[in-house]
């Protein structure tokens, strides 16, 4: 099949600009995919092509016209289906997208770009359920599948209110991909909103003992969460480890205005919380 992609360079280009070259690159693929077709007129491929140049171009109609013909050229390429599906796709024709990807799925179980294109398509029309069914498929068919479809399973069990879920998605990434910092958080969020506070203490302890450089984050949630438990004098204590952190971490950074904000927020909350001195520490 005839590959004829944007170059990288488009990456380098502010959005418009990279958005008007890559429609003159479609167009002119298209050209050059015309004088194939003169020479090659009996190859499904290169109709499967154009039809996709034309999908980039917005011209939807006769992308479908090429992968029509294509079918009727090789009617036993698969990937005819997919093309399709992603056509109507773009054009909300949700019955019809579904309809060809699972077409295509029932001979290529395994391609991840059809799942993906599913996943969404379900999580589009709120069956939440059945997308959580493909990302358990996405995550059992595939040896080492990337955490973001962890991330992405656990947040759209969210979105029907199994919590308990999203956190077992989650303990299933850190069992299969070790111990890391941003799945740690992710556990910690769904914790806090099953009102698993003790768990989501102490798994910020062990935070504060293997990453050091966010450390005044970690400070900062449990006191936020200590406040929940109605635990003052423990949630104050955790703001002042917090400030401490901080400028132990980045003594000359704090004028940065991200970094000057939080240092106002933590020592505001000191101050709430009990006596200061001026610079937001505990006297």
């Amino acid at each position: 099949m005839l590959l004829l992609r944007p170059i990288p360079v488009l990456m380098l280009l502010s959005l418009p600009v990279a958005s008007l070259l890559a429609d003159e690159i479609d167009k002119e693929a298209i050209k050059q995919l015309n004088q194939v077709i003169q020479t090659r007129p009996d190859d499904a491929a290169v109709y499967l092509e154009r039809g996709e140049r034309y999908r980039d171009d917005s011209e939807y109609r006769l992308a479908l016209i090429d992968f029509n013909t294509a079918e009727r050229l090789n009617p036993d390429l698969p990937t005819i289906d997919l093309a399709r599906a992603k056509v109507y796709n773009d054009i909300n024709r949700h019955q019809l997208t579904e309809e060809y990807l699972l077409r295509f799925l029932r001979l290529k179980p395994h391609n991840l770009k059809a799942l993906r294109l599913l996943v969404g398509l379900y999580i589009k029309r709120e069956r939440y359920q059945e997308a959580d069914a493909i990302y358990a498929r996405i995550l059992d068919t595939f040896a080492e599948p990337a955490l973001s479809f962890y991330f992405l399973r656990s947040q759209n069990r969210e979105s029907y209110g199994d919590l308990a879920g999203a956190l077992a998605v989650i303990e299933a990434a850190i069992q299969a991909a070790g111990w890391q910092p941003m799945l740690e958080n992710k556990a910690i969020d769904c914790e806090i909103k099953l009102g698993q506070h003790q768990a989501a203490i102490q798994r910020l302890d062990r935070l504060v003992e293997r990453d050091g450089k966010r450390q005044y984050r970690y400070y900062q949630k449990k006191a936020e969460i200590l406040l929940l438990l109605d635990d003052p004098a423990a949630a104050r204590k955790n703001f002042v480890l917090a400030l401490t952190a901080l400028d132990e971490r980045h003594p000359t950074l704090t004028y940065l205005p991200a970094l000057k904000a939080l240092r106002e927020d933590l020592a505001e909350s000191i101050r709430a919380l009990g006596e200061s001195d001026s610079d937001g520490r505990v006297e």
